[in-house]
């Protein structure tokens, strides 16, 4: 865990506890730092003023009761109770009920008691939101490759951080159709809104997720998920998607790479889902959600060589050439050869007639003479069709 924890008492913070507390008890408090100054009040005329029995209150740890017969003792002080306030036993502050002594008194441990509480949760929160961005910084680094001595690092970040290696994890890269409609309509849009956009994003993935798993923001309208691999990934990411449209009316493409089992994995699943990603959005943009083990024959085409490209290519020329006219027929003969070549199940994928599927095939066949209902000639096809999309 993050160690070395000491609480500070900020004005903003003291003074919010203060208005609630006044709301509540209808007496004028006062929050006194260590040297005895008022740092927050009801009375906003005395912030900044020296209050003797708040220093004193806090230099010998006990409570100061200030009278119309010690008031004199005490410069910059009105009659009530001032008590010191501690935070895991040491004195942050003090707080101060302004009253007679037998109308305020009373209140004086409980009000004390509510500080404390208060401050805590204040700092509990500011813990858990500094916590969270170091986790999110480590699972940055984590997407990096590393040589040995980078490894050893980040390795003992993950001791420091409670990140178990042994837990399996998938990285799925979350890409926000062009962030969004909000955004999008406006050329101007400030970093200020950008910025809010994306933490909104944010705030609603981390419910979604297993205290083992991450959610963070990588750039722009990127987002990561180190989610557990035994987890069911598309349902998931699905349920990402749903998300995405109920709250903020944006789509997104998702990219899914491979189970991480140590840490040089994690770089390589995020570079998978990365590649994955690309292909699927080039090949099939209105699928949205590419997992690295249905688009590995694509990402493998994808980042083979220019040259071999276009070499390849050039054997299906004319067919390209001709594309935006070929369209039906090269997504017909591209479905057909992903449903084993089958005219039934590529009917109802595209939501057509199998007659059309049939025309369409055979259009093509007697227009550039090659054979789609032969296995190897469907697959070639199928390979330059991949080619000339990716």
């Amino acid at each position: 865990m993050l160690g070395g924890w000491h609480l500070i008492v900020y004005k903003e913070d003291a003074q919010a506890i203060v208005d609630r507390l006044i709301s509540i008890l209808g007496k004028n408090i006062n929050i006194i730092d260590k040297n005895g100054n008022i740092i927050a009040s009801g009375d906003k005329c005395r912030i900044g003023q020296i209050h003797e029995a708040g220093r004193i209150a806090a230099q010998q740890r006990q409570e100061v009761i200030v009278n119309k017969t010690n008031i004199g003792q005490y410069p910059g002080s009105k009659p009530g109770v001032n008590l010191p306030v501690y935070y895991k036993n040491e004195v942050i502050c003090v707080v101060g009920i302004t009253g007679s002594q037998g109308e305020v008194q009373p209140y004086g441990l409980i009000v004390r008691e509510l500080v404390e509480l208060m401050f805590q949760k204040l700092e509990n929160n500011r813990f858990e939101y500094l916590k969270g961005r170091a986790l999110r910084s480590f699972a940055r680094e984590l997407l990096k490759e590393h040589d040995a001595e980078g490894a050893n690092s980040i390795i003992s970040r993950a001791n420091l951080m409670e990140f178990t290696f042994s837990m399996e994890r998938t990285v799925i890269e979350i890409d926000v159709d062009k962030f969004s409609p909000q955004t999008n309509s406006q050329n101007d849009i400030n970093e200020v809104m950008l910025q809010n956009i994306k933490q909104q994003i944010d705030d609603n993935l981390n419910p979604m997720l297993k205290s083992d798993e991450i959610a963070f923001n990588l750039y722009g309208g990127r987002f990561i998920v180190l989610k557990c691999s035994n987890s069911n990934m598309i349902e998931f990411s699905r349920s990402i998607m749903d998300m995405l449209k109920r709250k903020f009316d944006i789509q997104c493409h998702i990219g899914i790479g491979c189970s991480c089992k140590e840490l040089n994995d994690y770089s390589r699943s995020y570079n998978l889902a990365d590649k994955a990603l690309e292909a699927g959005k080039k090949i099939d943009y209105m699928k949205r959600v590419y997992t690295y083990d249905d688009y590995k024959f694509h990402v493998l085409i994808k980042s083979s060589d220019k040259r071999y490209k276009e070499s390849y290519l050039n054997g299906y020329k004319r067919i390209f050439e001709c594309a935006e006219n070929n369209e039906n027929m090269l997504k017909t003969i591209k479905v057909y050869f992903e449903n084993n070549m089958n005219l039934n199940d590529t009917a109802k994928v595209m939501y057509i007639h199998k007659n059309t599927v049939l025309y369409r095939l055979n259009r093509f066949k007697d227009i550039y003479g090659i054979d789609v209902f032969n296995v190897g000639e469907c697959c070639k096809l199928y390979t330059a069709i991949l080619l000339h999309y990716l």
